[in-house]
């Protein structure tokens, strides 16, 4: 029987879509997987000598590799010195990191072919991979499962947001992600200025933080709009408003260093309250946002376009309530904790 043991950085308490795959991963295989957590301060090469050990010491058999460069690199010097199988987790951006620079071409190469299985979020990541000479037969597709965050429960107590705010009466557009230029909230938030001509009563909210807030800030403020900027938000919180909101909006562009949304897990969260989206096309995003059936898709980097698509939701009740409809619909019977599951097992037989 295969028992594996995750080696990543990257699990909770640490925010973000690939901490939380991880964290499903776990869940999924139960008592057939065990966690490794690589220290960041260390040098990668110290995990030679330090997995060996844990595979000993948890009695687990074969590597599970969250990412492909530079743990992948250990397991594949570990299976070619002392025959130990592995499988590699592949999220997009690891892997197109791979692909900008020839040295780690090549070593991406050599993990790929040395996996028994590769692990990937979406057909997007799935054909990075192959760039790379990865094997379809052995390249799966696991996207992630709604339930990776606990707010999609729905809590019973979840706060009136439109009361506790006073936002009765506004058009609230919602986005969650890390602030980060790929996010693309530079973009949301010009779309929700010029919006704003055409319906004053628009409330742009932003939850989570990172390194480009203060740029974020400074935006909003030539922009003259005030933009809520609500922080990293608890469960309960992020759930409130998501139930509060009109639609949910995330812009994500690709980056000129390889930097790109892999799926996009906050559509569906969004979709799960019956909420119509607004994506673009960009990186995964695609595979998380169906156009015209869960959502809107709009050129990244345009913001005119996106106030266009806005516009277009808010003017169409009926629209608004089709999309979140059969967003609700697939997010709740296509990306269960149930399907994931039976993905990764099937995946990893």
């Amino acid at each position: 029987m295969r028992r594996f043991l995750l080696v990543t950085s990257d699990l909770p308490p640490r925010r973000g879509g690939v901490a939380r795959y991880h964290a499903a991963v776990i869940r999924a295989l139960c008592s057939a997987a065990d966690v490794y957590r690589v220290d960041d301060r260390r040098h990668w090469t110290w995990l030679l000598l330090a997995l060996p050990r844990a595979l000993w010491s948890t009695q687990t058999n074969t590597l599970l590799v969250g990412e492909v460069l530079p743990v992948g690199t250990i397991a594949w010097i570990l299976r070619r010195i002392r025959g130990i199988p592995y499988a590699v987790i592949c999220h997009g951006l690891d892997v197109r990191n791979s692909l900008r620079v020839p040295r780690k071409r090549w070593m991406a190469r050599l993990v790929f072919r040395g996996a028994t299985q590769i692990i990937v979020n979406s057909t997007f990541t799935a054909a990075l991979t192959r760039q790379l000479s990865a094997d379809a037969a052995r390249v799966h597709i696991v996207p992630p499962p709604l339930g990776i965050t606990p707010a999609l429960t729905r809590p019973a107590q979840t706060p009136d947001i439109r009361t506790s705010k006073d936002l009765q009466h506004a058009r609230i557009i919602y986005s969650v992600g890390r602030l980060v230029p790929r996010k693309g909230f530079d973009t949301l938030i010009r779309a929700v200025a010029t919006l704003r001509r055409t319906f004053p009563q628009v409330v742009l909210a932003i939850a989570g933080d990172g390194p480009d807030r203060g740029r974020l800030e400074a935006l909003a403020r030539s922009e003259r709009l005030a933009v809520r900027f609500l922080g990293n938000l608890e469960d309960a919180d992020c759930a409130a408003w998501y139930a509060a909101c009109d639609i949910f909006a995330l812009l994500p562009r690709e980056l000129s260093d390889g930097d790109v949304e892999g799926f996009g897990i906050v559509y569906l969260e969004a979709g799960s309250f019956g909420k119509p989206v607004l994506g673009t096309r960009s990186g995964g995003v695609p595979e998380a946002v169906i156009d015209q059936h869960t959502g809107l898709l709009v050129p990244a980097d345009d913001p005119n376009a996106a106030a266009g698509a806005l516009a277009s939701l808010l003017r169409d009740p009926d629209l608004r309530k089709r999309l979140g409809a059969e967003g609700e619909r697939r997010a709740r019977e296509e990306y269960s904790d149930e399907q994931f599951s039976a993905h990764l097992h099937a995946a990893l037989v």
